[in-house]
């Protein structure tokens, strides 16, 4: 994204150069921009791994842009990187958030007539502790390229660049340390330059990518034949391969200097077998629906569909003709929409519906307690008001019993959060689907509609009933509900069960002073029902 390198520009000190440490108690960034912010603070959690007194703090809140980021130039004509003093760089890294997606990016090469720019991707893929990266860019340069920028993107998502992605959902600080340029050895390269699977290269393949897992069809007895080709000559490669299916083919490589060694490993197994057909809705009259994506009703025709992150939605067959969204997601806050945009004259209109209806299969291993908790989907939808957009939104905290059914969900739009906005519902230019779950199988979603439903369950009675306050607290929630609550569950953003207690009152206490900040979900069981609600700490 060239613009990066125009931000701020007024703002540039030049001191720093590499390496960079932060003990001084004043080195930070030179510029940030669309959201991101930066200091030099003290270390919160020196531990092993990093026991510097100072570090580079970044924060990246929600409502940023998802391309926001921090960085550092050097003066006009003068080099901040020489790719000539390394082509690797080490890093210190701490994340709030797990299985964060981080950029480091080289721009505003000194040679005017080349003028690359060069990008790092890779995944922080543990949150709370310190972890130690290398940034290779061996693969990309030739070794004598000049840049006067570094730029780091926190929570950047290479799947957004050409058609954009939402505004970060939730807030990431990051602290950075120890960013440091590896001199080079002409001998150490131990990386490939292809790896392929029966005469085809793996799907994602990268020369920094170590793990692959490949998916075979159901029934394969022989191992796939395993071949990769060294990025530099002399390297010396060997290959074992998996005994059986599941397995793992390995290949080790090590560089002409017979030190350095990277071993790639490429993970075999089955495909799963598809699930059944969701179950069929209710006939009803079409005046009374407005069908999203469904075998059953007459659905409406987008303007657009767009896949944000690096999710894709696919449609699947399964079974008779039976067609069902597979969806694909490795990082939470993913997902996909469809489009029926302002000045298109395709809006859909939900003023005179009163229920929103999705069918959801989660296919995840089973836990030895034969549940599976804790996969979240959020169903937004975002009516244009002649200015904006009003987002209305409903979290499902899915608990099923095995993997083996289908979570049907039919939610009085009266509930979704900001109701105040519902009555309002009709112009929607956008229906979303959002994966937040702790772990990120296949999900097969079907019958997304909106239908008119004059009667409420028991159930649904019970749910406008409960309520929770404070929300946003410090120390205890509190809920209070015409109905006797039976139990309470509280969850985290990763699914994690985090309190799990047994009531028999109207008014139950929830102790949250143990608990992190952040947004939490609570399962409420009543006598006439089950209510899930947001909760935030502070």
């Amino acid at each position: 994204i060239t613009f990066i390198a125009l931000l701020l520009s007024s703002m540039l000190m030049y001191s720093q150069s590499l390496p960079l440490t932060y003990e001084d108690g004043t080195t930070t960034t030179n510029f940030v921009f669309n959201g991101v912010t930066s200091a030099n603070i003290a270390n919160p959690d020196v531990d092993m791994v990093n026991g510097s007194a100072r570090v580079l703090e970044v924060q990246k809140p929600m409502g940023s842009q998802w391309f926001a980021g921090c960085g550092y130039q050097a003066a006009a004509g003068t080099p901040f990187i020489d790719m000539a003093n390394g082509t690797s760089f080490t890093v210190k890294i701490w994340s709030s958030k797990m299985n964060v997606p981080f950029r480091f990016r080289l721009q505003a090469d000194l040679d005017a007539v080349a003028n690359t720019a060069y990008n790092n991707d890779f995944t922080i893929t543990t949150s709370g502790e310190w972890i130690e990266y290398t940034i290779d860019f061996s693969g990309q340069v030739s070794g004598t390229e000049q840049y006067r920028e570094l730029v780091i993107q926190p929570d950047y998502d290479p799947a957004c660049e050409g058609s954009g992605c939402p505004d970060i959902a939730v807030s990431g600080t990051y602290y950075i340390d120890d960013i440091i340029q590896v001199p080079n050895d002409a001998n150490a390269d131990a990386t490939l330059s292809d790896l392929q699977v029966d005469g085809m290269t793996v799907a994602g393949f990268s020369p920094a990518n170590l793990m692959y897992d490949v998916e075979v069809p159901m029934g394969t007895m022989t191992v796939p034949t395993v071949t990769a080709t060294a990025t530099q000559g002399g390297s010396m490669i060997n290959i074992t391969d998996a005994m059986s299916i599941p397995g793992t083919t390995t290949v080790e490589v090590t560089a002409p200097n017979g030190t350095d060694m990277l071993t790639y490993s490429v993970s075999f197994a089955e495909a799963e077998p598809l699930p059944g057909p969701a179950p069929e809705p209710p006939a009803r009259p079409m005046a009374d629906v407005v069908s999203i994506y469904s075998n059953s009703y007459t659905n409406e025709s987008p303007s657009g569909f767009l896949n944000f992150g690096s999710a894709s939605a696919t449609d699947v067959d399964l079974g008779g003709g039976n067609i069902a969204l597979q969806g694909i997601f490795d990082t939470p806050g993913q997902g996909f929409q469809y489009e029926y945009m302002p000045g298109s004259g395709t809006f859909i209109d939900l003023s005179d519906l009163t229920m929103a209806h999705i069918d959801l299969y989660i296919d995840a291993p089973t836990p030895m307690d034969g549940t599976y908790d804790g996969e979240l989907v959020r169903l937004q939808i975002l009516n244009w008001n002649g200015g904006g957009f009003d987002p209305l939104w409903t979290d499902l905290l899915i608990t099923t019993t095995g993997t083996d059914n289908w979570y049907s969900a039919d939610i009085d739009l009266s509930t979704f959060n900001n109701p105040a906005a519902v009555a309002s519902i009709s112009q929607v230019q956008l229906v979303q689907i959002i994966y937040d779950g702790g772990v990120f199988p296949p999900v097969f979603i079907d019958n997304i509609y909106f239908h008119k439903d004059t009667t409420l369950s028991t159930e649904e009675v019970a749910l406008n009933e409960i309520k929770v306050f404070p929300n946003p607290t410090t120390d205890n929630w509190i809920i209070n509900s015409n109905q006797l609550v039976q139990e309470v569950q509280v969850y985290d953003m990763l699914g994690k069960l985090v309190v799990d207690m047994q009531a028999q009152d109207e008014v139950v206490t929830i102790d949250a002073s143990a608990l992190n900040s952040g947004l939490y979900f609570a399962r409420i069981s009543s006598e006439a029902g089950t209510q899930t609600l947001k909760l935030v700490k502070e």
